[in-house]
């Protein structure tokens, strides 16, 4: 017998690793849903000026989220699409460039 099982009631039983994660993220899931703004209707092409506030690094996604009336997974699906270079044409030439990865030690020059 397991016993982890036979003591799931218990007020000490400390959950493992993998439950605590698995309840961070559905914490943090909820949390984004009670205050991310619903999407305004069906999906809709980005627009340059729309894409510019969205790509703004330094708004936090849910920010972006509320002032353009797109969904939170809308606004983080377009930075991930600006990062991995699959932006459309006509929006990758109207935006600048992702922010390249960040320096190492090892990229530093003069250490050694």
């Amino acid at each position: 017998m397991n016993p982890r099982r036979d003591d799931a009631d218990s007020p000490w039983q400390v959950p493992s690793a993998a439950e605590r994660r698995r309840a961070q993220r559905r914490d943090y899931h909820q949390r984004r849903i009670d205050k991310a703004p619903a999407a305004d209707g069906p999906r809709q092409r980005w627009t340059i000026a729309e894409a510019r506030v969205a790509l703004d690094t330094t708004l936090p996604v849910l920010d972006a989220a509320k002032a353009l009336g797109r969904s939170a997974n809308a606004v983080e699906s377009l930075r991930r699409r600006w990062r991995t270079g699959r932006l459309p044409a006509v929006l990758a030439d109207q935006v600048p460039p992702p922010p390249g990865p960040k320096p190492t030690a090892t990229d530093t020059p003069g250490r050694e």
